[in-house]
């Protein structure tokens, strides 16, 4: 799964554009755990309308703790060596 290759990669955050009226699609992404972080006015035009962006975001790894609890994240990364004791980057 994508999600799993941006872990091995390091990545924090995953993002994504979906049109605001896809709103299948906005469910799908929330569902993964995906949320609204902004939007693009007019970002597309089709079929003689122009029509909004969606920007999603997924935090992913030790990145989704550091924004709630810096001693949360000290402990994933603890358990998870692989992902994120690196002690180039000891803050995620």
């Amino acid at each position: 799964m994508m999600i799993e290759q941006a872990r091995t990669l390091g990545l924090k955050a995953l993002t994504l554009e979906a049109f605001a009226t896809n709103k299948r699609a906005i469910h799908v992404y929330e569902n993964m755990g995906f949320v609204e972080t902004g939007g693009i006015p007019k970002e597309h035009f089709k079929e003689n309308q122009y029509m909004d962006g969606v920007i999603m975001t997924k935090l992913i790894g030790c990145a989704r703790f550091c924004l709630l609890d810096k001693s949360a994240c000290t402990k994933y990364r603890d358990s998870n060596p692989k992902k994120g004791n690196n002690q180039s980057n000891p803050t995620c």
